[in-house]
């Protein structure tokens, strides 16, 4: 196979002064249509941002973590025993989180059910 012959992929991350994601002005520049995946990585991307992960393990891990933590916040509350007010404000934190890894989801189906996926799904406009 000759080099020309070849297939390319270029992955680059980043956002572009106008809010378009590199991968949104990429998949333009190729003449193709978004496809699901494309907004999915974009979701990943926006719930890596929201919880400060470093990649999508990194993210397991602190969704992982948050749950447990959660858990023993309810346990204890199931149990009787007030919450101390640090307490209280991570359990308050940990909700906030969760209401919006949930709202980028629900944006992700949104955007995946439409036919064609806007070639500007990444625009913030489409995301909590």
């Amino acid at each position: 196979m000759s080099e020309r012959s070849q297939p390319r992929f270029i992955i680059a991350l980043g956002l572009m002064e106008d809010g378009r994601t590199l991968l949104d002005v990429r998949a333009a520049s190729l003449g193709r249509t978004a496809s699901a995946h494309d907004v999915r990585a974009e979701a990943a991307r926006r719930m890596r941002a929201l919880a400060g992960a470093r990649d999508d393990r990194h993210l397991d891990i602190i969704i992982s973590n948050g749950l447990r933590e959660a858990a023993r916040l309810l346990q204890k509350e199931v149990a009787g025993q007030a919450l101390a007010p640090e307490e209280q404000a991570r359990k308050q934190q940990l909700q906030q989180i969760d209401a919006a890894i949930e709202a980028i989801r629900a944006a992700s189906n949104r955007l995946e059910a439409m036919n064609p996926i806007p070639d500007d799904f990444g625009d913030d406009r489409w995301w909590p």
